[in-house]
């Protein structure tokens, strides 16, 4: 719509420049008119012609009026054009930056499902799950802390980040990483021990 209004006011300008700047065509219908008038608004033109008589007073007070109002509707419509085109680059730039708020999720969504999947599985992997679970004793559970720690981390980064991220999406987040953490813990107590 707005490239509509653009285009319309473009047109619109150069239609009534050329025709404030052909003044009507009016040289063809009464060449005393057009030249009178045109010394008449700008004395510094040189013409070759002889002296030109004054035209009717009245047809001159319409022509005058008619050019005036020509030069009023080009003026308001470069005003138009300038303000359309100030509100595409002011819709353009809040396109860039919801693109960049997006990446923004984006990136930490990654970051935190890196955190809850990577981290765990990491130290179940380096330190063999067998010997860890079940959690029976204390010393088993702080073995286990890590997997805890980087599931509060990616938590924590969530809760940091929540400015970016919608609070349903905050929300639904939370709720994944509290039900991982409870399910990982619970997985690990009820685990059978290794052979």
């Amino acid at each position: 719509m707005l490239l509509r209004r653009l285009d319309i006011a473009s047109q619109t300008r150069d239609l009534t420049s050329d025709s404030r700047r052909e003044g009507f065509n009016a040289w063809k219908i009464d060449s005393n008119l057009y030249h009178f008038y045109r010394r008449h608004r700008d004395p510094s033109i040189v013409y070759n012609k002889k002296e030109l008589a004054p035209p009717d007073p009245s047809l001159m007070q319409l022509y005058d009026s008619a050019i005036r109002h020509m030069e009023g509707l080009e003026n308001l419509c470069t005003e138009e054009i300038a303000a359309v085109e100030a509100t595409l680059s002011t819709a353009a730039g809040d396109a860039v930056n919801n693109e960049a708020q997006t990446q923004s999720i984006f990136n930490t969504v990654l970051s935190v499902a890196a955190i809850i999947l990577g981290i765990p599985a990491l130290f179940l992997a380096f330190y063999s799950a067998g010997n860890i679970v079940p959690l029976r004793t204390s010393q088993q559970l702080v073995a286990f802390s890590p997997v805890g720690i980087s599931i509060v981390l990616a938590g924590i980064i969530l809760v940091w980040k929540r400015k970016f991220i919608s609070k349903t999406l905050l929300a639904l987040a939370s709720l994944v990483i509290l039900g991982l953490a409870v399910a990982m813990l619970i997985f690990a107590i009820i685990a059978p021990a290794a052979p």
